[in-house]
């Protein structure tokens, strides 16, 4: 996108939203679980399923069927962010998530000091779910 002495930052984060970026969190977490459950091994026991309770809250979820820890990442819009979940037994994570637009006139997702890309967030925040040892207790 090209800035210049006349962007216009306000129009552009006024259509920077915490429920457009849940849009395309939500749609991009689809696309991670049909990726990786294809490059699962043949005979897996287990396979990553997408979750979705109302309109504003989905999850990612391991689906095992052995008894293991649960494991799942909650995605959950708010008024004007989103907080996101990792659970793993033990562990568990937050992070909350604002709208942003960068330097470069580009919405983004703001987490405390950083900024991503909805893809970044996202393996941010599923990568251990979709490539740890489900097993792991």
């Amino acid at each position: 996108m090209t800035t210049g002495p006349e962007f216009d930052w306000v129009r552009v984060r006024a259509n920077c939203t915490a429920s457009q970026i849940f849009a395309s969190l939500k749609m991009g977490a689809q696309r991670d679980v049909e990726a990786r459950n294809t490059t699962l091994p043949q005979g897996t026991n287990y396979k990553y399923v997408v979750q979705t309770s109302g309109e504003d809250m989905f999850g990612v979820v391991l689906n095992v069927q052995a008894p293991a820890s649960p494991r799942m990442v909650f995605f959950k819009l708010t008024d004007d962010a989103i907080v996101v979940n990792r659970g793993d037994g033990d562990t568990n994570l937050e992070w909350t998530v604002v709208p942003t637009i960068n330097n470069e006139g580009q919405c983004r997702l703001k987490v405390k000091t950083s900024e991503y890309e909805c893809w970044q967030f996202r393996k941010l925040v599923l990568e251990d779910l979709l490539f740890a040892n489900p097993w792991k207790r």
